[in-house]
C-alpha cells in the first residue's frame, strides 16, 4: 500500500512519519503498524462517514488519526471503544490482568481530551454494537446517528472468533469504499480463519511480531 495523494491540504510523507513517531511513544503498535494505519485512514477519508476504533488502550493510534485528520483539514468524528476497568485480556498464554486498567484509562483521557471531534464509549465491542443504533451525536445543533463509518480500526480482542464476529457487526456500517483495518489478526497464529472469513475482500501483511488485515467495503456490500 502506498501513501495516497490528498486533495484537501498539504501533507507530506515527512509529516506523516513525524506524527507516527509521536504516536508510537504511547502506543503498543510498532511504528510500521502505525504508518499502515495512517495510510489506510487517508485512503478511507475519500469515503463518507465517521471513524471508529475498537481497542484504545492509551490512545496512541487514536491521537494519530485525529492529528492526521486535522492536518488534511478533514476532521471527522472519532469514536473509540474500550471498557478499561482491568478487563481480562485473553491471550494464547491465558488470561492477563493489568493491561487495561486505571493507568491506561487516565493516559487515554490525557492524550485525547483536547479533541472536540472525539468521544469515548466506555464498554466492550459487544456493548458498543448493541448500543450503537440508539446513540447519536450533535453537530451544528442537529442530532446525527452514529451509523456510517469510513474507517474502522479493530485492535481489541485478537482471538479469531471475536475478530470475525466484530468485523461482521461493523461491516454494514462501513461506507462503500471505506476500510476496516484489523491489527494483529494472527496474534495467536489464528489468522487463517480470519483470512478465509473475509476472502477475497482483503489485503494482508505479516511482519515478524505483527500482522494487519485491511478489508474494503465494496459496492456489493462486502
Amino acid at each position: 500500500m502506498t501513501l495516497p495523494e490528498t486533495d484537501s491540504s498539504e501533507i507530506t510523507v515527512q509529516d506523516i512519519e513525524r506524527l507516527v513517531r509521536g504516536a508510537a511513544q504511547h502506543s503498543d503498535m510498532t511504528p510500521d503498524a502505525l504508518l499502515y494505519v495512517a495510510t489506510a485512514l487517508l485512503i478511507a477519508l475519500r469515503a463518507p462517514g465517521d471513524v471508529l476504533e475498537i481497542g484504545t488502550r492509551e490512545g496512541g493510534s487514536a491521537d494519530l488519526m485525529l492529528e492526521l485528520m486535522e492536518q488534511v483539514g478533514d476532521q471527522r468524528f472519532l469514536v473509540t471503544v474500550d471498557p478499561y476497568g482491568d478487563k481480562i485480556y485473553e491471550s494464547a498464554d491465558g488470561a492477563v490482568l493489568g493491561l487495561y486498567g486505571d493507568r491506561q484509562y487516565t493516559a487515554m483521557r490525557e492524550h485525547l481530551w483536547p479533541w472536540p471531534n472525539h468521544w469515548h464509549f466506555l464498554g466492550t465491542a459487544e456493548d458498543w454494537f448493541q448500543a450503537r443504533p440508539h446513540l447519536q451525536r450533535w453537530e451544528n445543533a442537529v442530532p446525527r446517528p452514529l451509523n456510517r463509518f469510513c474507517f474502522v480500526l479493530h485492535d481489541g480482542d485478537h482471538r479469531a472468533g471475536s475478530i470475525i464476529r466484530e468485523v461482521r457487526e461493523a461491516l454494514p456500517t462501513v461506507s462503500t469504499g471505506g476500510l476496516i483495518l484489523v491489527d494483529n489478526f494472527d496474534n495467536e497464529q489464528n489468522g487463517d480463519p480470519v483470512l478465509e472469513a473475509f476472502s477475497p475482500w482483503h489485503v494482508a501483511r505479516r511482519d515478524p511480531g505483527a500482522s494487519q488485515l485491511i478489508i474494503r467495503r465494496g459496492h456489493g456490500g462486502h
